[in-house]
């Protein structure tokens, strides 16, 4: 499901779970389990990436479909964990995104410090919205802290996938990179900020800290959520998308 490697010092986690990375609750379990091997033997830097040609589609919609209340309500419980994890890692997190990011992937890379994608047809966007669903309370404040208010309210709101050079222009990604050289760029990012590593953790700690303490208090809203979840417009669109997956 993820692969731990190393280059350099710093430790890369690749996504390895189908073709799309989805997300349902084994791979969440799996990503909590490394990332909590990772904070128990602190590299250098982290980098999240992933095999194929698409980072993470998001929720494994397949998996999910008919999943009962409490069943979701742990895999919103998860999900935290690995925001959490990624958002407060005391080095740098570099998402090298190799293809398409979105809804839960996007997620993902805005929980890291620096956001490269590769150049090409990827795209990222947030499209929960055109799905009826909103995001988890607690994911609102990790977004307000990444990205400027005008561009928050406009991925959300309108549920837009954006290609990668306009997903730049709006700051939501840090850089384009050529594929063969992703990898490289996320290592390079880490070692311009990692002169002194615990310096690096103390500043991003007081940096980060009165966010957590939001997106704590957020954790335990998450009924609105679910209840959006489980209405019966919004599942019976997550049957009409699951029908076309499974052609």
């Amino acid at each position: 499901m993820i692969r731990s490697e190393e280059r350099d010092g710093v430790a890369v986690m690749v996504l390895d779970h189908g073709k799309a990375n989805a997300l349902n609750g084994e791979f969440l379990d799996e990503f909590n389990r490394q990332l909590s091997a990772h904070s128990a033997d602190v590299p250098r830097g982290l980098i999240l990436t992933a095999e194929g040609s698409i980072f993470c589609a998001g929720l494994d919609l397949v998996a999910l479909v008919d999943n009962d209340r409490p069943e979701m309500e742990r895999l919103l419980e998860s999900l935290y964990q690995v925001c959490v994890s990624l958002f407060m890692f005391p080095r740098p997190v570099v998402c090298a995104m190799n293809g398409h990011a979105i809804a839960g992937g996007a997620l993902l890379s805005l929980a890291c410090d620096i956001r490269l994608m590769a150049q090409g047809e990827a795209k990222w966007g947030l499209n929960e919205s055109a799905l009826g669903i909103s995001m988890p309370a607690y994911t609102v404040p990790m977004l307000q802290y990444a990205l400027s208010r005008p561009v928050v309210e406009k991925l959300l709101y309108s549920g837009n996938i954006y290609p990668a050079f306009k997903a730049r222009d709006m700051d939501i990604l840090d850089g384009l990179e050529e594929s063969d050289h992703l990898l490289d760029a996320a290592v390079e990012r880490v070692v311009e900020w990692t002169a002194s590593p615990a310096a690096f953790a103390d500043i991003k700690h007081r940096l980060r800290a009165p966010t957590l303490s939001v997106m704590e208090a957020a954790r335990r809203d998450n009924d609105a959520w679910l209840n959006l979840w489980f209405a019966q417009d919004t599942k019976q669109k997550i049957r009409d998308i699951v029908a076309k997956l499974r052609k």
